[in-house]
């Protein structure tokens, strides 16, 4: 999923203003803590040792997450989802145009 996420980020599919479903740290009222999925919004990417870390917010918190974390959707979408919307593979290869379909234009001369 690492490549995949990077592929998007490379081609800007990832700006600021995308919502992203992501696991935050939690407590619990008992002082446990727990992972629990959160809307937020991408404020900025930013590079430590060559590796992009997500700035993400909402209006109580403010989250650094680095690619590895689990990325649950993209604007409502799963990640395969929203990469296969801009022909990216799962792999995070680009997709190759396949066969056209349908009738053939006329060629005039």
């Amino acid at each position: 999923m690492t490549t995949l996420i990077e592929t998007l980020i490379n081609r800007d599919l990832l700006t600021s203003g995308t919502v992203m479903r992501v696991n935050v740290p939690a407590t619990s009222t008992f002082g446990s803590s727990f992972y629990q999925p959160k809307d937020l919004v991408l404020q900025k990417i930013v590079y430590k040792n060559n590796e992009p870390q997500l700035i993400i917010s909402d209006k109580e918190t403010t989250v650094t997450v680095s690619i590895n974390t689990e990325i649950l959707a993209i604007d409502g979408m799963s990640p395969t989802r929203y990469a296969d919307t801009h022909d990216i593979k799962e792999s995070g290869e680009i997709k190759e145009a396949g066969k056209k379909r349908g009738r053939k234009p006329k060629i005039r001369f």
